[in-house]
């Protein structure tokens, strides 16, 4: 008798884990498929990877660097990718006033995708790559309606503790981090 291989789909929310990566001082250009396979672990079958990410604000040379990293990402064997929007904003800190940027729909769109996964039976584990507590109620919902179980993946110091009853936590780790082309 063979045992059945548990499915896992990863949801990446990219520019969370870009932030925090930062942060961090860890390299930013990392190989999202092997982030996948690590987090999955070697036990378990990755049967798809959703990135989602803002397009880059201002000008050139920063939107050219940025749109050669998401062409790798597009590379990625398995890999949904989805473009949300960056709305300009308003924002108060330390040196005062200043124009920002804030994403829009990627969470949105994260959060419909683990639904509507989970509904078409494409997965038995979600991995969720970030550390939003936001997505508390659809990790709740993939468990409670469909039987799902959740894993959430967060940078140090960011722990969404809402999500702590939800989902097995695991703190995000150097060794997750592969840099394209270098694994």
């Amino acid at each position: 008798m063979t045992q059945k291989v548990t499915r896992v789909m990863v949801f990446i929310d990219g520019n969370n884990l870009y932030h925090r990566l930062r942060e961090c001082n860890w390299p930013t250009w990392i190989d999202v498929g092997e982030l996948a396979r690590r987090v999955a672990g070697s036990a378990r079958k990755v049967v798809g990877i959703r990135y989602y990410n803002a397009p880059p604000p201002g000008g050139r040379p920063f939107t050219e660097r940025q749109n050669e990293y998401y062409a790798l990402v597009k590379q990625t064997p398995g890999l949904v990718f989805k473009l949300s929007t960056l709305q300009p904003t308003t924002r108060f800190g330390a040196q005062g006033k200043y124009a920002s940027f804030q994403e829009k729909g990627g969470d949105t769109a994260l959060t419909t995708d683990l639904l509507t996964q989970a509904a078409i039976d494409a997965y038995d584990v979600a991995i969720v790559v970030s550390s939003d507590g936001d997505f508390a109620e659809p990790i709740d919902a993939i468990g409670t309606t469909y039987g799902k179980r959740a894993e959430l993946i967060y940078c140090q110091g960011r722990k969404p503790l809402r999500i702590q009853r939800l989902a097995v936590m695991r703190e995000f780790r150097r060794s997750f981090v592969v840099v394209y082309g270098k694994a």
